[in-house]
């Protein structure tokens, strides 16, 4: 009997389903949008499709409360994704000798495996009872593929911190490597192509030309970051890099307003565009995203994507100047660029007469030359009690 899912099923559950498609996850109960039915309309807002166990199940079962959909792990993985499935045949086969050792406390070399009746409890093969014999050497060449593998096994994400990935391995070096300060690195991702007319044609109307190492991810197209399968289907991607090598990107859709941040584990503190590539001993202007920082006509410029910059990667600034969106219409960025006032830091605010705009991106938009919004920005930096008091003059 089960009460919970098992961390195994969890992992792969996880790993073949993006991380847009998921929704709640609990301990005995995950569910996902379903690629069977593509839930009729509710795409990416319904999850229908359930792994789930309850106190009276031996094992979990998948199941969609749309198209009604009905098998196990096992089989939907063997179905729709094969890659996965055979991993995860292997890694449960060596779990379950694993157990079975650890069960019979079987020391080292007192006995002999082969007089062992292996079995896991799971019918992974669907066949008739094979022989003992055959089954034992099945077993023991996944708990070796397992041990050998174990690396890589043991990179496999989730799904949700999308972190690890299983990069390219050489034999004189493997990935991820990690710098002096922590940060993971990987050779760059190769699923991506080089970015399309109609693409270039949008950035050029937000008033932007894509640089050198920008990428593109084609319709329908999968990759695999963090050992987990993803869907990335007509995105523009932006790298963050260090040296030639990536410890995440940003993938921005260009037909509809959505975008996401995908970060090597362990590097969630470096949640940053272009951190590598400027000088810190020198002023530098924090933007909230990529776009507005490359429309703001300024050199030596940072985004946050989204996020407050970490206190280690601020510590590495000598004079951090923080260039938000436009306090007078937007109530977060009044509070946040309070709060850096507060702290002793520089920060733009927007003038008066600036409110048809959220950020320097809009501006760009307009064809509004970079001169004028660097000129702009540069005349509006406030410091301390004068920018606090010119924050409070703002209502909002």
């Amino acid at each position: 009997m089960a009460q919970y899912l098992d961390e195994i099923d969890k992992k792969y559950w996880m790993m073949v389903h993006p991380y847009d498609t998921i929704g709640n996850v609990g301990p005995s109960d995950i569910s996902v949008c379903c690629p069977i039915c593509h839930e009729g309309k509710s795409w990416l807002r319904k999850h229908r499709l359930h792994l789930y166990v309850k106190p009276d199940y031996d094992n979990a079962a998948v199941k969609c409360f749309n198209c009604e959909y009905s098998t196990n792990l096992y089989g939907y993985l063997k179905e729709n994704h094969t890659n996965e499935f055979s991993l995860y045949v292997n890694e449960k086969r060596g779990s379950g000798l694993k157990t079975l050792k650890s069960l019979f406390k079987k020391e080292e070399n007192n006995k002999d495996d082969s007089k062992i009746d292996i079995s896991t409890g799971l019918d992974f093969s669907k066949k008739e009872e094979s022989n003992k014999d055959t089954e034992l050497d099945d077993c023991k060449e996944a708990h070796e593929e397992k041990a050998m593998s174990k690396d890589e096994i043991n990179a496999f994400s989730c799904g949700l911190d999308f972190g690890n990935p299983v990069a390219s391995t050489s034999k004189k070096e493997k990935y991820p490597i990690e710098d002096d300060t922590g940060l993971k690195l990987i050779k760059p991702l190769p699923y991506f192509s080089d970015i399309p007319e109609d693409a270039k044609n949008y950035l050029n109307q937000r008033g932007l030309t894509p640089q050198k190492d920008w990428k593109y991810s084609p319709k329908g197209n999968e990759i695999i970051f963090n050992g987990a399968k993803q869907v990335l289907s007509e995105y523009i991607i932006i790298p963050l890099t260090k040296d030639g090598l990536w410890y995440g990107f940003q993938a921005l859709a260009w037909k509809q307003k959505r975008f996401f941040v995908y970060m090597v584990t362990g590097n969630s503190g470096f949640k940053v565009w272009n951190f590598y590539n400027i000088d810190k001993s020198k002023p530098v202007y924090v933007f909230e995203s990529i776009y507005d920082a490359l429309s703001s006509g300024l050199d030596n410029v940072i985004a946050q994507l989204g996020a407050n910059l970490s206190e280690d990667r601020l510590a590495e600034l000598k004079e951090p100047i923080f260039c938000l969106d436009n306090q007078r219409v937007d109530q977060k960025s009044h509070e946040e660029t309070t709060k850096y006032l507060e702290r002793g830091f520089s920060c733009f605010i927007w003038p008066e007469g600036s409110e048809k705009f959220k950020d320097t991106n809009d501006l760009r938009k307009l064809n509004v030359p970079y001169e004028k919004i660097s000129k702009m920005i540069l005349n509006n930096i406030h410091k301390g009690m004068i920018g606090i008091l010119k924050l409070k003059m703002i209502r909002v």
